[in-house]
């Protein structure tokens, strides 16, 4: 698989391939996400160096959680609805990142509450010029 930049387009295309990918392709994939996130952003992203180190330095809770949604909105048939702005210049300590759905997607057979329909899961990176 080719990896795609960590970008808008880079994220619009992985989704697309993940969507053509079989059952079995895609379950390996859900898999991946949710017992390593790191391992699969390397395998399906071209990462930046400084992207990399914030993977690696996330907070271990929200990248759990992050991962459990990741993974259980595409084992539910869905993408995630991402945006991602161009930073132009390198400027990591303005960055900031937005998660909506988060907590509806952490168990997909949470019937407790009576949805049937969850909030889309939606991340939003954007820098702050």
């Amino acid at each position: 698989m080719f990896k795609q930049p960590f970008t808008q387009t880079g994220v619009d295309n992985a989704q697309a391939t993940f969507m053509t990918l079989t059952a079995l392709e895609q379950s390996a994939v859900i898999n991946l996400i949710r017992t390593d996130f790191d391992a699969w952003m390397n395998q399906w992203f071209a990462l930046t160096m400084r992207q990399q180190q914030q993977i690696e330095t996330m907070d271990p809770d929200f990248k759990l959680k992050i991962a459990i949604a990741i993974a259980n909105t595409y084992q539910a048939g869905y993408i995630v609805n991402f945006t991602k702005e161009d930073p132009g210049e390198d400027i990591p300590d303005r960055k900031e990142t937005q998660v909506f759905g988060l907590e509806d997607w952490q168990d997909l057979n949470d019937s407790a509450n009576g949805k049937t329909l969850r909030i889309p899961l939606m991340i939003k990176i954007s820098y702050d010029t």
